[in-house]
């Protein structure tokens, strides 16, 4: 009896010991939890990163960014590179976020179990999107991601940081950004300064009718070489001839002249498609055409409507006297009219 009372009292003592170890085990587990998830309240708290691995066009190659802090400040923005130019004054989109919108982040964080993630969640592949997430602490911090992660943990929180912002303010920052890097690095990394300098290196051209038939064209031409000579001509088309010894109309234009035609055709001219399409439709085919040393391309459409077009257009027909056209349009239409005389 004796014996059978001194062993229960082992096994309780026994019991109590791992009660108590197990209780102080899980009570150290969860304040240590807790000091991990102990967020910075001095920088932002996470920062969430996409961009693409490539190839792609240059202008799509850039990061965006999402950060979000402690007072609920969200930021959209990209970052310089060794191959792309980012300037201070990029443009950025901000929003901001209440006090139960942040704390939900929080608990996204925590609920996917961000800190038992491993760093690199990369999914092998030879391209695609790069996807990051870092996610600052108080003492430490900690980043996880990798080319094309499909890890379900870091996908949640990753897509439900971005599903905080429209999709209508991501698709006008993008546009914004990608014009932001289109004329910081468009000259530098596609070299299109070098025009050609020994024939025309920008020429307008515009179609006409002759007779009041779809049926009989010829065109105009504006062309301009470097050394400042603007030439108007007309050529032949279809069912109408144009003479060699037709009106010819010569311009002389200056350097400061010159260097606009440059500044339109950098800021404008290569941001367009090569094929121009008017919904309402047209009936005059317009081209402009620009002539670099190693390269040329050609902008054309049907009565034009893109207004970097007409912006071109515009100062090309800016740099021509408008009486002195008019004489001369006089003139190729009298010549025509003689020439193509049944």
């Amino acid at each position: 009896m004796n014996v059978d009372i001194v062993e229960v009292r082992k096994i309780y003592q026994k019991t109590k010991f791992l009660l108590c170890f197990l209780f102080c085990f899980l009570t150290l587990f969860l304040v240590g939890c807790m000091k991990n998830y102990d967020f910075a309240t001095e920088e932002p708290f996470i920062i969430v990163t996409i961009s693409p691995a490539g190839p792609d066009d240059y202008r799509n190659l850039y990061s965006e960014n999402i950060s979000i802090d402690n007072d609920g400040n969200l930021l959209l923005y990209t970052e310089e590179s060794k191959d792309r130019i980012i300037t201070e004054d990029a443009p950025v989109f901000q929003m901001q976020l209440n006090e139960k919108e942040v704390n939900h982040v929080k608990d996204v964080i925590k609920e996917e179990k961000f800190l038992s993630l491993k760093e690199d969640v990369t999914t092998p592949s030879e391209d695609g999107t790069f996807s990051y997430i870092t996610v600052n602490f108080q003492d430490t911090s900690k980043k996880v991601g990798g080319l094309n992660p499909d890890h379900p943990q870091f996908m949640e929180i990753r897509n439900y940081v971005f599903d905080l912002i429209e999709d209508e303010d991501k698709q006008e920052w993008r546009k914004e950004i990608e014009e932001h890097i289109w004329d910081l690095n468009s000259l530098r990394i596609n070299g299109k300064t070098e025009y050609e300098m020994d024939d025309p290196f920008l020429i307008y051209s515009m179609e006409q009718i002759w007779n009041e038939s779809s049926l009989n064209v010829y065109y105009y031409h504006v062309a301009i070489n470097m050394n400042g000579n603007l030439e108007v001509y007309a050529e032949g088309g279809e069912n109408v001839n144009v003479e060699r010894d037709a009106p010819t109309l010569h311009v002389k234009l200056d350097n400061k002249q010159i260097d606009s035609l440059k500044v339109l055709i950098q800021t404008h001219f290569w941001k367009m498609n090569e094929s121009i399409i008017n919904s309402d439709g047209g009936n005059r085919m317009e081209s402009i055409t620009v002539h670099l040393t190693e390269e040329s391309k050609t902008v054309r459409g049907i009565d034009p409507n893109n207004p970097r077009f007409i912006e071109i257009r515009r100062g090309i027909m800016n740099t021509i006297n408008q009486e002195d056209f008019a004489i001369w349009e006089k003139e190729i239409e009298e010549h025509i009219d003689e020439v193509n005389a049944e």
